[in-house]
């Protein structure tokens, strides 16, 4: 008995000798990566579709039973199939790798540290980071940036930093809170070096970008202004009568109307005849419009 029990302690710690996986970096798995695995198989057409290729971390496992069939389907003789195994190569995620990939897409100038990411194994293919995978900032000025490695053509694996992240430029900032619909004045405005969160969007960058026109949302004091947040104020108001220039072809006809909506120059706004009731679109050229039937408008 103590014999028979050494023995089979012996046989049991064998060490157990993994399957070793051949590499693959498309996204599906070829004849020519099974000829690879054993050349027994060159005679498969290469470029003929056997499986899909695993997701990274996973194994593909070919069974004996799996590749004797892929074989016969081929007429390819096999005196004895063997397991073949398949893998996407994966490579650790580095600090240089995620900062090439964020300076591409950051403006100028911009500091950055990440702090920590996962130590994870990623796929060989394009690192990207998109401004819009920004998370908002935690209470200590971090922010999680959200990214993605896109391999094999099609395939992506997501990634993530923490990271921080300063912007420093020439601004225009409010000089105190500001809500909607605000009509900027010199002295809602100030100009400074500025250093902050990234900006997503173009801000103003001298006065004249913003002085007399309206702020189309809240902006906080110190903060620069969005190039998109503020816009020239409308010419035409709601409820206002405006006179209208009706055009086909070389005749004029002129005619008073009544604003529907605000309207700035360039705009088309719903306009009411308050003689039939009816409403029509027209284009703003200063205070008043123009109506073009030949585009299609009717009275």
């Amino acid at each position: 008995m103590h014999s028979a029990f050494r023995a089979f302690l012996w046989v049991t710690s064998l060490p157990c000798v993994a399957l070793a996986c051949s590499p693959v970096t498309a996204d599906r798995i070829l004849g020519s990566d099974l000829a690879v695995a054993d050349p027994r198989l060159n005679a498969l057409p290469p470029s003929v579709v056997v499986g899909y290729a695993p997701l990274p971390g996973v194994k593909r496992l070919f069974t004996v039973a799996d590749v004797g069939r892929i074989a016969r389907m081929h007429n390819i003789v096999l005196d004895d199939a063997h397991e073949l195994c398949f893998e996407v190569p994966l490579h650790a995620l580095s600090n240089s790798e995620m900062v090439m990939a964020m300076r591409r897409v950051l403006p100028d100038g911009t500091q950055l540290a990440i702090t920590d990411w996962p130590k994870m194994g990623i796929p060989g293919g394009d690192i990207l980071f998109p401004l819009s995978g920004l998370e908002p900032a935690e209470m200590n000025g971090a922010q999680i940036w959200r990214g993605f490695v896109q391999y094999s053509g099609t395939r992506r694996t997501s990634i993530w930093a923490r990271v921080e992240l300063r912007q420093s430029f020439h601004a225009v900032v409010a000089t105190r809170d500001l809500v909607a619909n605000t009509v900027l004045d010199p002295s809602s405005v100030r100009s400074e070096n500025w250093t902050g969160r990234i900006q997503r969007e173009p801000v103003a960058r001298t006065a004249s970008d913003v002085i007399g026109k309206v702020l189309g949302r809240a902006v906080k004091a110190g903060e620069p202004f969005p190039l998109a947040a503020v816009a020239a104020p409308p010419v035409i108001r709601r409820g206002e009568t405006v006179r209208v220039e009706v055009r086909c072809g070389p005749a004029r006809l002129a005619l008073s109307a009544v604003a529907e909506r605000d309207g700035r120059n360039g705009e088309l706004i719903d306009l009411r005849n308050p003689s039939t009731g009816k409403s029509f679109r027209a284009r703003v050229y200063g205070a008043g419009a123009v109506l073009d039937l030949e585009a299609g408008n009717m009275l």
